[in-house]
């Protein structure tokens, strides 16, 4: 049986929601970034795709790398980043999903890959999934972070995806 909540709206099929608000929402860094050994946070050259890309209902907000989210609900968020090791190869290149219910005054990592690579002048990527549960608008969010040893880079671009974040809202919460 289909109903509608009154106090919501939600609509429901034998007590499960059918028809939540569809969100799908692209970003991506737009220039080359050399990063340090160790964990590093990509906070800056952030824009919404603008290349074969329609924004799907609100848009996320994005300040100094931290995403900010337009609504409660579910959320998958997919993550890659494109490497580039100039300087010999890199045993290991990660792809780090950081998220936070506290305005990251503490957080956790809820999705990560790694990959490696072979040789001097060599191109790696990955990609890292989860499902986030944003319960609070004002508090939850999320960042992108790498790891690796050594000195490396990122890749970017205006006009493609190569280091960039994935939002899609899938249910209410």
């Amino acid at each position: 049986m289909i109903t509608i909540d009154g106090g919501t709206g939600v609509i429901l099929s034998n007590g499960v929601e059918v028809a939540s608000e569809k969100m799908v929402d692209e970003w991506r860094t737009t220039t080359d970034q050399s990063h340090g050994s160790g964990v590093n946070i990509i906070d800056e050259y952030w824009e919404r795709n603008d290349s074969y890309f329609a924004l799907i209902g609100k848009s996320m907000t994005e300040s100094s790398g931290v995403f900010s989210f337009p609504l409660t609900g579910i959320y998958l968020v997919t993550a890659s980043v494109s490497f580039y090791s100039s300087s010999g190869a890199m045993a290991y290149q990660g792809c780090l999903i950081q998220a936070s219910t506290d305005n990251f005054s503490s957080s956790i990592v809820i999705g990560n890959n790694y990959s490696s690579s072979g040789d001097t002048n060599y191109y790696s990527s990955t990609t890292a999934r989860a499902v986030f549960d944003v319960t609070d608008t004002s508090t939850h969010k999320v960042r992108l972070a790498t790891n690796f040893p050594g000195t490396g880079s990122i890749q970017g671009s205006s006009i493609t995806q190569r280091t960039c974040f994935n939002f899609t809202r899938l249910a209410s919460t």
